[in-house]
């Protein structure tokens, strides 16, 4: 809308909330617990809908806004900082009566399911991941890394535009070892993590939070070697490109 009328709107939609809020009255609390007990009663969670980041939405559908994941869940409906701050007895309320709720790992999967990561994203998901790995001592944990490795993938533009599927990722290269001397434009392994998302992070940490092992001299070469690598094009092919 009309950024003027959308000002409006909202006004009209924080007013709204502000004056549904039930305060407590005195000498006697019963009064505003009744009061409010009675209007929760006459609604159920389905016909509600309030304000989100992503426009009107249903009540059921929006969360708490978490720093923890604001770098990599950038579409899922949120409630946005001038609710939260001008409306906070409402949305206490609300979240006391679980109509609104916390960021839950399933809410996490569905949105990174329903559309690719850019590689910034994906550092942040996988630097959440790698905190959560490292306060968690459940032996469950590892189900919950393969529910997030299937669920994500990731835009990568480097020699080409691809999408990799992190539920496909083996490997990752070490820049402490050959992956500061292997060519960066030259064929890598399909089941390679992104040397850009690779970088952002200390190799052991890659090997110890996820199953994936160090991209090696010996797994380089039989890949570019591979007919089909050798084939797709001459300036990488060993036999033919005296500078490769």
């Amino acid at each position: 809308p009309d950024p003027v009328v959308e000002t409006w709107l909202r006004g009209r939609a924080l007013h709204a909330m502000k004056f549904l809020t039930f305060e407590r009255y005195t000498p006697s609390s019963v009064v505003s617990t009744i009061m409010e007990t009675s209007f929760f009663s006459c609604v159920t969670t389905a016909k509600l809908s309030i304000i989100s980041t992503e426009g009107v939405r249903a009540i059921d559908d929006v969360r708490i806004p978490d720093s923890n994941f604001s770098g990599f869940l950038k579409r899922m409906p949120m409630i946005p900082e001038d609710v939260l701050e001008g409306v906070k007895p409402m949305i206490d309320t609300l979240v006391a009566r679980k109509m609104i709720k916390d960021i839950l790992f399933h809410d996490v999967t569905r949105e990174l399911q329903s559309h690719p990561l850019s590689v910034e994203e994906a550092v942040a998901c996988l630097k959440w991941w790698i905190s959560v790995a490292n306060q968690n001592t459940n032996p469950n944990i590892q189900a919950g890394r393969g529910q997030l490795l299937d669920a994500v993938t990731i835009s990568v533009k480097d020699t080409q535009e691809r999408v990799v599927h992190l539920a496909s990722v083996k490997k990752f290269l070490s820049p402490r070892t050959i992956g500061s001397i292997i060519p960066q434009d030259g064929p890598l392994p399909h089941d390679l993590l992104p040397g850009a998302v690779s970088r952002a992070f200390d190799p052991d940490v890659l090997g110890r939070v996820f199953p994936w092992r160090e991209l090696t001299l010996l797994d380089w070469l039989k890949h570019i070697i591979q007919p089909n690598v050798v084939r797709a094009s001459s300036e990488f092919n060993i036999a033919l490109s005296p500078k490769w």
